[in-house]
């Protein structure tokens, strides 16, 4: 099941509404009669901080609209393991070109590419290269069995797939089950495998102008879809907008006093180092190597760091900043964390349903 974000308390109340009289406590009240009476009046909270203008521009046209002068031969996103690095210049020519190849092939605006992978290089490009192509992106979640990824295959109408070799096998049957071309089938490889063809084959030998919107588009046009952790029920994929995306990058650049010199490990910023999975020693020896500043982890990596013996032996001097995301980050453990390393923590996380 799709949903857009503002169509959150409408899923809450159809929801609720199932509940049996048992699980009414949940809410405190009594009984699903007093819940259909309870009136629910809006809470505003305003920010401390000023308004904003949010861009009425798509993603694509957003991401490399160069706010900061950074020139293209700047590194922007670095393999943490292999030293293998993309420039801002070689992004932007890329993704076009794999925008090309995409149309091809019959990719058209409004259809859906989803990506199966962990962490790596060439996701930015493939990202970009969809979004460009007037595409949604749909990245799912690599763990997940046959007919986990078959469901949301189906349910988020993908088109085509971009997967590592390392989950064609699942990919290959729940694309099966979904009614997807083997055709449709391309991997995170530089070589065929199994008659499956490397992404890069798409890669045109000219760009496309990228798709453009206008505010009203952008504000409503679908640019990812995200599947909820389904912590009340089954996941559910959330349609987030090009605006979504522009809003929020727009709001964090506000309040945050990270900037083009910075270098991050996990999100894309100033420059990203990317690493295929996690482990303490190369998240640690990336940090020195590269002279990380600003990290964004989930709650279990901030523990695992303040715990980790090791620690001492490498120099993270360069470390500026935390950012602990995806759910909420204890006082405690953020207190220790602070006291062996004193690097400040900044904490951000909410439903996927509720991006603005």
């Amino acid at each position: 099941m799709l949903v857009r974000p503002n169509s959150t308390i409408g899923r809450f109340y159809k929801r609720m509404k199932s509940y049996t009289m048992a699980d009414t406590f949940f809410i405190g009240l009594q009984s699903l009669a007093e819940f259909e009476s309870f009136s629910f009046t809006p809470m505003i909270f305003k920010s401390k901080y000023p308004d904003i203008d949010i861009p009425g521009v798509g993603v694509y046209h957003y991401g490399t609209s160069n706010q900061n002068g950074i020139s293209d031969d700047k590194v922007i996103v670095i393999d943490g393991i292999t030293d293998k690095k993309i420039t801002f210049g070689e992004l932007k020519s890329n993704s076009k070109k794999l925008a090309a190849g995409l149309q091809t092939i019959g990719f058209k605006r409004g259809d859906v590419l989803m990506i199966c992978s962990h962490n790596q290089l060439d996701y930015y490009t493939v990202i970009y290269g969809a979004i460009a192509a007037g595409g949604i992106i749909f990245p799912s979640n690599p763990w997940y069995k046959v007919d986990e990824l078959a469901i949301q295959l189906i349910d988020s109408r993908t088109s085509i797939i971009f997967a590592h070799p390392d989950y064609l096998s699942t990919v290959v049957k729940a694309a099966e089950k979904a009614n997807i071309s083997k055709s449709k089938i391309f991997l995170f490889e530089e070589r065929e495998i199994d008659g499956f063809q490397p992404y890069c084959s798409l890669i045109s030998d000219h760009e496309i102008e990228p798709v453009s919107y206008t505010p009203e588009e952008a504000r409503t046009t679908v640019a990812f879809i995200w599947y909820s952790s389904g912590t009340v029920g089954k996941p559910m994929g959330v349609e987030i907008t090009h605006t979504n995306i522009v809003a929020n990058v727009a709001q964090i650049s506000t309040v945050d006093d990270s900037g083009k010199d910075d270098i991050f490990i996990g999100v894309l910023g100033g420059s990203t180092v990317v690493i295929p999975k996690f482990y303490l020693k190369n998240f640690c020896s990336c940090i020195q190597k590269y002279k990380i500043s600003y990290v964004h982890v989930v709650p279990p990596i901030v523990v695992a760091l303040a715990k980790y013996p090791d620690l001492k032996y490498y120099d993270i001097s360069s470390l500026r900043m935390i950012l602990s995301a995806a759910a909420p980050l204890g006082k405690e453990s953020s207190e220790e964390f602070y006291k062996i390393l004193k690097v400040p923590i900044k904490q951000g996380y909410g439903l996927t349903e509720t991006s603005q």
